[in-house]
């Protein structure tokens, strides 16, 4: 059982990585969360395959969770009204407002997240196949990339979500708070919480696929002048990796079309939750004096949270985009002379796709994910804080 458990986690050094090695830790939590609409094959050298009829137990899984989450949300809602006063984090109507707001739109994300993935659920099994097929198609300097990128989903990503998870129940049942509300905070919080946080990383996770083939292209691309073969060898290299490169736009378009409503719901629920929680800090240092540390200290983890929220997107987005430069900076550095206008032709004729391919990840073209992103999420947020504060009545 160890042995089995260890070989989704470590490998030998002289045993080969492959994309689907990598991706089973991660896929194994997204079907857990019933993220992932289809039970799929790893042992097929034919790509990622399909298990016939598992989309059922997926299915009732999702819907299981939905259902569960919703009712338990409802339930939450009407208990916390009942005891509006009673509590810190109730004492008045504005604050519990914001509240509900935050859990309603984890239900929202979860619920976007589902119907994504289900109505996408025939392109996530593609999106794995062509990067598997991409992978295997250009493995001559991807291997060093893939230990690199296997220790940042074991160690990083899953340690990441571990230490969210104790730190969430941590501050969960240290409140003084009926057992029921802590209960209540398990499921319509933290629980949504995570599923949030494993569909991110799952995002995450693939851009950084596109960018170690990207990073593929770019190695290849200088060392195509520099090796002596004949010119026509050299001309079929570069139109290959060419058509490598509209390949992994292709999939960075789908990867697109699969995430953005996640993407969106985020963007949206964060800047919420940073303005909201950090005016009730506010509120507890400056004007009610008298608020205990846990309240405060919750608030502020939950702002953290959101800040990550919207780090992971950002930084997805910009390292794609460097990696992107890097690879026309590559193109263009490569010397013209002594070659025959057929191989300059291509040259030019790459340059001029890379520079009318758009680059841009975004959430329905409302939001571009780069690092302005992180910037203008905290510059505005401080902003309604500096209003908020203005018309505070006390």
């Amino acid at each position: 059982m160890f042995s089995g458990v260890q070989s989704h986690f470590y490998a030998r050094p002289d045993k080969n990585l492959s994309v689907r090695k990598i991706f089973k830790p991660l896929y194994i939590l997204l079907t857990i969360f019933g993220l992932f609409p289809y039970s799929i094959k790893f042992n097929n050298k034919s790509g990622v395959t399909i298990i016939p009829k598992s989309m059922i137990i997926n299915s009732l899984c999702a819907f299981s969770y939905v259902l569960f989450m919703t009712s338990c949300f409802a339930v939450h809602v009407v208990y916390d009204y009942e005891t509006i006063g009673k509590n810190l984090m109730a004492t008045q109507l504005m604050t519990q407002f914001n509240y509900e707001l935050e859990n309603f739109s984890f239900i929202v994300f979860c619920i976007a997240a589902y119907i994504s993935a289900f109505t996408n659920r025939f392109k996530l099994v593609k999106i794995l196949n062509d990067i598997e097929n991409m992978f295997e198609q250009s493995n001559a300097h991807v291997e060093p990339n893939l230990k690199f990128l296997r220790f940042k989903v074991n160690v990083l990503m899953m340690g990441f979500l571990t230490f969210i998870f104790l730190l969430q129940l941590c501050m969960n049942f240290t409140r003084t708070a009926p057992l029921s509300k802590m209960i209540f905070v398990l499921v319509t919080c933290t629980l949504p919480q995570m599923i949030q946080f494993t569909v991110l990383l799952f995002y995450y996770f693939l851009i950084l696929l596109l960018v170690v083939l990207l990073m593929t292209i770019r190695v290849k691309i200088s060392k195509i002048t520099k090796t002596k073969t004949f010119a026509e060898a050299k001309l079929l290299s570069l139109q290959y990796l060419e058509s490598l490169y509209i390949r992994v736009f292709e999939v960075k378009s789908d990867i697109n079309t699969v995430f953005q409503a996640q993407i969106l719901v985020t963007i949206i629920q964060s800047f919420h939750t940073i303005v909201s929680d950090s005016h009730f800090i506010y509120y507890g240092v400056v004007i009610e004096k008298n608020i205990p540390l846990h309240p405060i200290l919750n608030c502020t983890v939950w702002i953290s949270y959101h800040i990550a929220k919207v780090f992971i997107l950002a930084r997805s987005g910009t390292i794609l985009k460097e990696e992107i430069l890097k690879v026309g900076q590559t193109l263009h550095n490569m010397p013209t002379e002594n070659h025959d206008i057929r191989f300059l032709l291509e040259i030019q004729h790459f340059s001029m796709l890379m520079s009318h391919q758009n680059n841009d990840i975004s959430a329905y073209g409302f939001f571009v994910l780069d690092t302005n992103l992180m910037s203008q999420i905290i510059s505005s947020s401080a902003m309604y804080i500096i209003i908020l504060v203005q018309f505070d009545k006390q």
